[in-house]
């Protein structure tokens, strides 16, 4: 839960882990080995032995990945910037051209930080639930609100819990 301090400037800090910790059934697994199957028999009919390591190497990547236990990030916001871990990265506000806040489920959000620049990837951070409306009244004083949707691959990260 977030916690808010007054050293000076007021702070709103929280720690939460990069994804929810939940366990994968067995029908995952079976999906994911049964689809491997799938595309190392569809490689051996055309004769594309490369695609079939790419799909073995990508199978074990992929367990291994969702096999691991997230990692918890530490995240602080002060009046003028952005701080992840233990000053580890510190983002200035005016580094962004605005924010969102998306609601993956009831229980699951992430704030979206924009960068100004095109080249550089959405900046995303999950907050708790109880924690949304502090976050977005403190941030709606530092940067514009916009709608800013997921990107496929996140949506598909999310899923597969990864």
């Amino acid at each position: 839960m977030a916690k808010e301090q007054t050293k000076n400037k007021p702070t709103i800090s929280w720690e939460i882990k990069r994804v929810d910790d939940h366990q994968k059934s067995d029908t995952f697994y079976f999906v994911l080995l049964g689809l491997m199957v799938l595309l190392l028999v569809f490689s051996i009919w055309q004769r594309n032995f490369l695609f079939g390591i790419f799909i073995i190497l990508a199978t074990g990547t992929l367990l291994f990945i969702t096999s691991q236990r997230p990692e918890t990030f530490s995240f602080e916001l002060t009046e003028k910037e952005v701080i992840v871990g233990e000053e580890e990265s510190i983002y200035e506000y005016d580094k962004f051209s605005h924010f969102d806040i998306y609601e993956y489920n009831e229980n699951d959000y992430e704030i979206f930080f924009v960068f100004k620049e095109k080249l550089k990837p959405v900046f995303r951070a999950r907050i708790w639930k109880g924690d949304r409306e502090k976050i977005e009244e403190f941030l709606k004083t530092k940067l514009p609100q916009k709608k800013t949707e997921p990107s496929l691959l996140d949506i598909v990260s999310r899923i597969l819990g990864i």
